[in-house]
């Protein structure tokens, strides 16, 4: 993606929290169609790793769940994948997250 832009997830159960099927190449994160939104890790703020959740051989793989926090209250908000096995995405979930400009 460009920095700068974001897409909604547009698949119906493809992310979802919860408990993550041990498959790989499957992103489990947000709330699911229209609310998740992917975009390029670059453009990531005011986010810190959940490093509990942060395993993967190559980069974080994504099937410990969540493992993106808010830095201001710890709230899960998101999966970060970039193993040698998955897409290189960041999901957040749209409903615990706002867009920020930068200054």
């Amino acid at each position: 993606m460009a920095p700068g832009t974001f897409a909604r997830e547009p698949q119906p159960g493809r992310i979802a929290w919860g408990p993550l099927p041990r498959r790989f190449g499957k992103s489990k994160a947000g709330r699911g169609p229209g609310t998740d939104l992917l975009l390029s890790p670059g453009d990531l703020a005011g986010t810190t790793k959940i490093l509990s959740r942060w395993s993967g051989c190559c980069g974080p793989g994504g099937l410990d769940g969540p493992n993106l926090a808010c830095a201001g209250c710890g709230a899960a908000v998101g999966l970060w994948t970039g193993d040698c096995y998955t897409w290189l995405e960041v999901v957040l979930d749209g409903r615990l997250i706002r867009r920020s400009l930068p200054a």
